[in-house]
């Protein structure tokens, strides 16, 4: 019989406040009181793979979007009176997700590489993607589909941007490659280049009404926005007569001096007065911004005076004749922080009616800190002078996660599963892991923790620092107990006897501490003492310790690669096991005491049997070091953690591995297991803990060995498939300036998406429907009072067809039906004829015209030969009935139809086809009762 086991899945994620990489965003305030209820600051924080929502001034979170099992999330962005959330992940999908349902709307497959960049236009259904690569790809969320790519950054783009110039919109985007280029809409092409002076460009804000851009990078560059009004004050030829048609967009007006060395990002506050300029330390540099009025008069005077005076050259005097940046930024001040910063935000904390009655102008500022905090300060300034000069931290939500990486972690014995987590932070929380994972006591540390556990029934916990001490803590109340400054050295692992009532510790003073644990109750009160009953001197540095459950042996890992075993009672020595080629790094031993599992920085884990020490078995799993070993209670199976950011579960009986977990963007450092075995927690270098969950559904390892071939092969079938499409392009000769074309006979959403295995999967499953379509037909013919097949479930062929087709996404549709063999194509075609004679079309008639158009146009020169003229004529008769019949706003141009119906004519009065030129759908798309018109070209 084959064996079954039960998988583990990811239940929970929490622990990150806001994920390093990815700066949070504010959803406003009408916005965040229509959908959550609440008038205080809602702030949308990245958390690995998914996105907390959290009110910052309860220090609550208030919802959460996305799913436990996707990619990283890279960037993210929202548009202010927006519905929308739009995130980009580290496979180069993105995902927009609706505030009013807190649900996935859309999903794009962009990229290959991570989107590192998102903007939205004003109407919210055209949206800009910026790759690693370097790639921008123009999206139409109306019709789901990619327009165009644009080619022209060599490295990663930072920042997208859709704005206005001479009342026509354009796209503005800036990459590392030191280059910022304006891209035409309609064209698709780079109008204006700029290179920088001065290194990468990170960020970028523009200025309206002041008519410049600041951009962020060693020195922050400003740029004037040309125009009729100012093209007078951003260029030195004043007689010049400006035409929108020859000059540039925009010009260059000179970099702005900082006190630092370097500008990553730039923030400016609601009032439009103060520029905030920072880079990844402590510090934010505050600058004034002066109005287009003052700029102008100090213009001004420079001209004045440079008439006046003589002795300046030629091209000082030009320099001087226009406007600088030090006519539109004062420096103020520097504020300092006692983290390092990743983001800050300005939000106006007070109400307008506040404002008045209040000498001082007040806003609040959110400030993301690069060590998982999230803070808000509240700021104070003078009207009449406008200089910062009160900071003020507000509200902090460091009780929602730890400020370094999570060392180590320990289950309670108990059924309350409490978790204990101690990271390198100086910090040590315990969670309630049954009650949404709530932090319910926050334990401040004499150092960097390293391991932990619960001791004497769950009622201490005992944790071990890399300054060499041993601290206990009650548990109910979180106060110290006792600290024990035994070793000289790092305490790398803790453990506890069978009985609990002997606590061992081991260093890197190569000792092995031996505590006996007593407790008393004195006045009501449990306390506890450790009398120190032995030392153990090891020839080098102790990196584990266990005791087996039966309380028979003390197992000691050692940093010159050995594994020794010691009997408990005397200490003697019993066995040693020798085969690693590095420290073994962690351990642990099965609940019968039989077997033990090591796990090595060589990437090895070893089996071995306790009763002789000889090898079972040595495994390669992981492809970097194998940091913690974990053994589900009462079993053989075991889970392995490591540095490659994978958990694996495995088969100690067998050899053979089971499933991997999956979700972590980092290293691993810990797991731990529940006393029950049903709860896996784990902790890694994203600061993230993840809980895993035993449940009822079963898996079995041929599935699994072949779910992971399809995993692996899935990247090759990827490239091969790019790989065909660039020599496509290449021979086709579309590469425009700019602009990635899309070849005649290929559609955008092939040229612009990633090809995954789901898609193999939906086109076989439109294989399956159409061969049991066929045979209901020829049952229906020759048999018509059979009963129908049982596979149809009841519905009729062209329903079972119809909902097979629904079931597959829009944004890969085409691409499943490109992969459609001709014959599958045809036989297609020829039930969409049928069906769109039929009343029920009507529900499906966008998804029915998308497929007969594709189709049409895929396979147009293969169906003008193969298909007579009756056919056509009736599958153009029945698109013109689905228009007439349905009540949507929906439009389709059937001219491709029209033409093909037109060149059969032709063929049969042997007239020289002429080369036809197709128009690509029109969708009449209905949006808040506003009808936008969408047009995208093939």
């Amino acid at each position: 019989m084959v064996k079954a086991y039960y998988k583990f899945s990811p239940y929970s994620l929490w622990g990150v406040v806001a994920s390093r990489r990815v700066p949070c965003v504010i959803i406003d305030k009408q916005v965040a009181s229509r959908f959550f209820q609440t008038n205080s600051l809602v702030v949308a924080t990245a958390a690995v793979s998914v996105i907390n929502l959290w009110n910052i001034r309860k220090i609550e979170r208030v919802g959460q979007l996305g799913n436990l099992e996707d990619e990283e999330i890279t960037v993210m962005y929202y548009a202010t009176g927006s519905k929308w959330l739009v995130a980009g992940y580290n496979n180069g999908r993105i995902r927009v997700f609706s505030l009013e349902s807190r649900k996935l709307e859309f999903l794009i497959h962009s990229h290959t590489s991570p989107t590192t960049a998102i903007a939205l236009d004003d109407s919210g259904l055209l949206l800009a993607s910026g790759s690693g690569a370097g790639d921008v790809v123009l999206w139409d969320l109306s019709a789901e589909k990619g327009i165009c790519r644009l080619k022209g950054h060599t490295n990663q783009v930072t920042k997208l941007q859709f704005y206005y110039f001479y009342s026509k919109q354009y796209l503005i985007s800036i990459s590392k490659d030191s280059l910022l280029k304006i891209w035409d809409l309609v064209g698709y092409s780079c109008v204006q280049t700029v290179v920088s002076s001065r290194g990468e460009w990170w960020d970028f804000h523009i200025f309206p009404k002041l008519n410049i851009i600041v951009t962020a990078s060693s020195q922050p560059e400003v740029f004037g926005i040309l125009s009729s009004e100012t093209y007078s004050y951003f260029t030195p030829q004043e007689s010049n007569v400006f035409k929108e048609e020859e000059s540039p967009f925009i010009v260059s007006l000179g970099n702005t001096m900082l006190k630092s060395s370097k500008c990553t990002a730039l923030s400016v506050d609601e009032t439009g007065c103060h520029l905030v300029c920072y880079e990844n330390d402590k510090s934010l540099q505050v600058f004034q911004l002066r109005d287009w009025e003052h700029a102008i008069k100090h213009l001004k005077r420079r001209r004045k005076r440079q008439s006046e005076t003589s002795s300046s050259s030629e091209r000082k005097q030009e320099d001087l004749s226009i406007l600088q940046p030090s006519d539109f930024l004062i420096y103020r001040q520097t504020l300092s922080f006692p983290h390092r910063i990743r983001c800050v935000h300005f939000v106006v904390s007070l109400s307008e009616n506040q404002q008045k009655h209040s000498e001082r102008f007040h806003q609040s500022m959110i400030m993301q800190f690069a060590d998982n905090g999230l803070s808000l300060y509240d700021l104070a300034y003078e009207e009449q002078s406008d200089e910062i000069f009160t900071v003020e931290q507000v509200a902090n939500l460091d009780t929602y996660g730890h400020r370094g990486d999570v060392r180590s972690l320990a289950f309670s014995s108990t059924t309350l599963n409490y978790l204990l987590s101690v990271s390198s932070a100086h910090t040590a929380k315990i969670w309630q892991v049954a009650n949404n994972n709530v932090c319910l006591r926050t334990i401040s540390l004499g150092g960097y923790g390293t391991c932990c556990l619960f001791i004497c029934n769950d009622i201490f916990v005992a944790i071990g620092t890399k300054q060499g001490t041993l601290e206990i803590y009650y548990t109910l109340t979180g106060d110290s107990v006792t600290r024990v400054a035994d070793h000289q050295g790092t305490v790398w692992s803790i453990c506890k006897s069978f009985d609990e009532k002997y606590l061992f510790t081991g260093g890197s003073d190569k000792r092995i501490h031996i505590y006996e644990m007593v407790v008393s109750t004195d006045s009501g009160l449990v306390s506890l003492q450790l009398e120190h009953i032995r030392t153990l001197e090891m020839s080098d540095e102790v990196l584990c310790l266990k005791t087996t459950p039966d309380g028979k042996l003390l197992i000691v890992a050692l940093l010159d690669c050995t594994v020794r075993s010691f009997y408990l009672d005397s200490l003697r020595f019993y066995l040693s096991f020798y085969g690693h080629k590095m420290p073994v790094l962690s351990m642990d031993v099965t609940s019968d005491s039989y077997l033990l599992i090591t796990g090595s920085a060589d990437k090895s884990i070893k089996i071995w049997g306790l009763d002789f020490g000889d090898l079972h078995k040595s495994l390669l799993g992981h492809e970097n070091a194998v940091m913690n070993i974990t053994c589900q209670p009462n079993t053989h199976y075991f889970f392995s953690a490591s540095r490659d950011g994978n958990i694996k579960y495995w088969d100690a009986d067998i050899f053979r591995l089971v499933m991997t977990c999956k979700g972590h963007s980092g290293e691993v450092w810990t797991l731990s297991i529940s006393q029950d075995g049903e709860w896996l927690a784990s902790a890694g270098h994203d600061k993230s803990i993840r809980l895993w969950t035993r449940t009822e559904e079963q898996l079995f390892l041929e599935e699994e060995e072949e779910r992971r071939l399809d995993e692996s092969l899935e990247p090759s079938i990827i490239q091969e498939r790019r790989w065909t499409a660039s020599n496509l392009e290449a021979s086709m000769q579309h590469v425009t300036l700019g602009m990635e074309s899309i070849p005649q006979g290929t559609t955008i959403g092939n040229a612009a998406t990633v090809s995954h295995m789901d898609i193999v999967t939906s086109c076989e499953k439109i294989l399956e429907a159409l061969e049991l379509v066929r045979k209901e037909y020829e049952r229906e013919q020759q048999e018509p009072e059979e009963p129908p097949d049982i596979q149809l479930l009841g519905w009729s062929r062209h329903m079972y067809l119809l909902t097979t087709l629904a079931k597959i996404r829009i944004t890969d549709l085409e691409s499943v039906l490109m992969l459609l063999p001709y014959y599958a194509a045809e036989h297609l075609l020829s039930c969409c004829s049928e069906l769109l004679h039929l009343p029920c079309s009507r529900l499906y008639a966008d998804l029915l015209c998308r497929v007969v158009l594709f189709l049409t146009q895929a396979h147009r020169s293969v169906i003008t030969h193969g298909m007579d003229r009756g056919q056509m004529e009736f599958l153009a008769q029945g698109l013109h009935q689905l228009v007439d019949r349905s009540k949507k706003k929906v439009g389709f141009n059937i001219a491709a139809m029209k033409m093909i119906v037109a060149r059969k004519d032709e063929e049969e009065q042997n007239i020289p086809a002429v080369a036809m030129e197709t128009t690509k759908t029109s969708l009449l798309y209905d949006n808040n009762h506003q009808t936008t018109r969408k047009k995208s070209r093939v």
